[in-house]
């Protein structure tokens, strides 16, 4: 039987709750015609006239359910009451979900089908959102718990690392498809760090600085912002998610060191993924990338200042090594020639002395940018230590290509350099290179280099010098030497000699001045002049000297046993600035002293005029604990360095020893130049109660003429060259060892 299509009962029912009653008649070979259909417009809408209801209905059925509602066909066919649940697309643009029920009876025709379809859209709706609902609260919980293994493991790795396992651990908590996480640029654009799912296809090697997502909307607004389903976004953010192929969003800002870092978002290609309390997870999140990201700058600052010199800006000696150990490669792999520079300041102590370290910093910072802008564009300059630079030059042609880039160097350093409260500085500097096929490793190529610098200095300074085989063979044999001397240590080859200091009025011996001498297996006696240097450059001075202290005290000693009542003989040591800034030089003088009970008096300690201008802060206090002990102090070659009333006057000297050089002008005709210098200096140890003691006097003239000034005390060739001690014991034996020449 069919339904009554004028009954206006059923109709008012089928529009107001949107339900459609239908009869169908199905023939045994499987056509079907539709007897009635009650309420159609109310689910598809009112459908073109040139189109029957059944027609219309069927081409309303959603393409993702045909196969669903075919299948449905089927049971009808074996008269199987069936029902089912499937989307209708009407004409008028609407979506809805519908329940059909169908209840087949047999008849004498075939089939007679009559059904009932009901809008449950408001129910689906209800449904899935109770079950979102529901799979959201499981997911809070469980990304609850994903949250303290994502803070274990990222706070271990390196940064890259760390963004990428957060990344997919946000993607596998949410259950949504893509994640990114993106540094925000000065420009204000995002730079891909990490991503993965949709989100994965734009990363590149280098990065992508667009505005994904909703990166606008994030660093504007430096607050979270959800996005819950894209067609009722605005057009912008609608663009920016929907090019990655997403429906739905939540991003989350990173905090960093001062403002927003960057932002962590999630997207999902379904509308309503995310919702507000999923902002408290992703905050989580993001307070462990905001760790990360502050462990990552701080471990980057520590590798820059294990890598940069704080001051200059410049790669410090430990990236130096990097740079010059990668030229040589590159070098031996391409077949191109490397060279090192090594640059030293010349006289930049005065800089720092006259203007002060904070100042001689800036002409620092100066220097450093005049050597870059006097460079190639890849070569690389280096702050190596204090006045010290080195340049890494790669793919030069020759030795002469390398030193014109020296020189052009050397151009840059040579303009004053105009400084505030300063005026104008004026440098110059000195150049090693070293360069060729024989550069192997960094150490190498830097100890040539340095060796080459110091040819530069040592011929005038303000130069450039190429190390060459002849300079390697002085190095060589200074590196022998080294070895020569640690061993003549080991077997205690020196020997101390002794030079008497004579009183010229009476020729007897006051004093005593010690010198040491190597006594060497196969070369014979070996002066102090060609083996003190590199003692003292290489710290063994410091042994020798010990050894000569013990010496002299325990000499002298034995010199003036059984001397009562005669004048005692005292002893000079020479101590060298190495020595002076030894921390145990005072206990070992004191040792010494009570080792061999010599008085305090009777030892002197003979320093230069550059210790006293040294500018070593335990210098004068070592001074005082020396004199504390009434050791006597001597400043020996007076006249040479920086003679200065200052220093005599600031220093507790007890003698002044006139160096050699105008003891040698006073011959028989001195020049009036000469003897002023001579009076003016005996005159100044008289007002200051000190003894001068004249050097190198080797004939008679010099002796007249030194007592004629008013010189008491001498020592030099003419009385005695240096004699070992058992000489000294026979010398002051006599009381008066010399008959001196008189003046007619």
């Amino acid at each position: 039987m069919g339904y009554d299509s004028d009954s206006s009962v059923i109709r008012r029912i089928a529009g107001v709750v949107a339900i459609m009653l239908y009869e169908l008649e199905i023939f045994p070979d499987e056509t079907y015609v539709c007897n009635e259909f009650v309420g159609l417009e109310a689910l598809i809408g009112n459908h073109p006239p040139e189109l029957s209801p059944e027609e219309a209905y069927d081409k309303a059925i959603h393409p993702d359910d045909r196969e669903a509602y075919d299948a449905s066909f089927g049971q009808l066919l074996r008269a199987v009451p069936t029902e089912l649940e499937y989307r209708l697309v009407g004409f008028d643009g609407r979506v809805r979900w519908v329940w059909d029920q169908m209840h087949p009876v047999r008849s004498d025709t075939g089939l007679l089908v009559t059904g009932v379809v009901v809008d449950i859209t408001e129910r689906r709706r209800a449904t899935d959102e109770l079950a979102r609902t529901e799979k959201l609260a499981i997911g809070r919980a469980e990304r609850q718990g994903t949250l303290r293994p994502i803070g274990e493991r990222i706070l271990g790795m390196l940064l890259p690392e760390a963004l990428h396992e957060t990344a997919g651990a946000v993607a596998a908590a949410f259950a949504c498809d893509g994640v990114g996480i993106w540094q925000t640029t000065e420009a204000g654009e995002g730079l891909l760090r990490a991503g993965v799912g949709i989100v994965a296809s734009a990363v590149t090697p280098e990065g992508l600085p667009q505005r994904p997502g909703i990166v606008a909307a994030t660093t504007e607004r430096d607050a979270p912002v959800v996005v819950d389903d894209l067609e009722t976004a605005t057009t912008a953010r609608r663009d920016r998610i929907a090019r990655f192929g997403a429906r739905s969003a939540i991003a989350v800002p990173i905090a960093g060191e001062s403002g927003v870092w960057g932002f962590i978002e999630a997207l999902s290609r379904d509308a309503g993924h995310f919702d507000t309390d999923d902002v408290g997870f992703l905050t989580s999140v993001v307070t462990t990338i905001s760790a990360a990201v502050a462990r990552d700058r701080a471990d980057a600052a520590i590798r820059y200042q294990g890598t940069y010199d704080a001051l200059t800006g410049l790669p410090n000696r430990a990236l130096l090594g990097d740079c010059l150990r990668l030229a040589l490669a590159r070098g031996r792999d391409e077949g191109l020639q490397t060279a090192a520079l090594f640059i030293d300041l010349d006289n930049f102590k005065d800089v720092n002395d006259t203007y002060g370290h904070g100042l001689g910093d800036r002409v620092l910072v100066e220097v450093a940018e005049r050597i870059q802008n006097a460079l190639r564009p890849n070569d690389v300059v280096a702050r190596f230590g204090g006045d010290e630079f080195v340049v890494v030059c790669q793919a030069v042609g020759d030795a002469a290509d390398v030193r014109e880039i020296a020189l052009r160097i050397l151009r840059h350093l040579g303009e004053p350099l105009t400084i505030r409260d300063a005026g104008n500085v004026t440098l110059s500097a000195s150049i090693g290179i070293a360069f060729g096929p024989d550069l192997v490793g960094p150490d190498e190529a830097l100890r040539d280099a340095d060796t080459a610098m110091y040819a530069a200095k040592s011929a005038g300074r303000g130069r450039v010098e190429v190390f060459d085989d002849a300079m390697r063979n002085r190095m060589l044999a200074r590196v022998r030497k080294q070895d020569d001397l640690r061993v003549a240590i080991e077997r205690d080859e020196f020997e101390v000699h002794y030079q008497p200091i004579v009183e010229l009025q009476s020729g007897a011996i006051t004093a005593v001045e010690a010198l040491v001498r190597w006594r060497h297996p196969t070369l014979g006696l070996i002066s102090p002049d060609a083996f003190i240097s590199v003692a003292e450059d290489t710290g063994l001075i410091t042994a020798i000297g010990r050894n000569v202290i013990i010496c002299a005290t325990q000499d002298a000693v034995r010199w003036n046993r059984g001397r009562a009542g005669a004048p005692p003989i005292g002893v000079s040591v020479n101590v060298s600035p190495r020595q002076l800034s030894d921390a145990g030089l005072v206990d070992h003088l004191r040792a010494s002293l009570e080792q061999s009970g010599l008085p305090g008096e009777l030892l002197g300690l003979e320093i230069t005029e550059s210790i006293l201008l040294d500018d070593d802060p335990g210098h004068a206090g070592r001074i005082e604990d020396i004199k504390a002990l009434g050791i006597r102090l001597l400043l020996d070659d007076f006249g040479t360095g920086y003679s200065s009333l200052a220093y005599i006057q600031r220093f507790p000297l007890d003698a002044l020893k006139l160096d050699r050089t105008f003891v040698a002008g006073l011959h028989e005709t001195p020049t009036t130049t000469t003897t002023s210098i001579v009076a003016a200096v005996s005159t100044l140890a008289n007002a200051l109660s000190i003894d001068l003691i004249a050097e190198g006097v080797e004939t008679k003239a010099q002796c007249l003429a030194l007592q004629s000034l008013g010189c008491r005390l001498a020592q030099g060739f003419l009385f005695c060259r240096p004699v070992l001690a058992d000489e000294i014991s026979r010398l002051v034996a006599d009381p008066v060892a010399w008959t001196l020449p008189k003046s007619a």
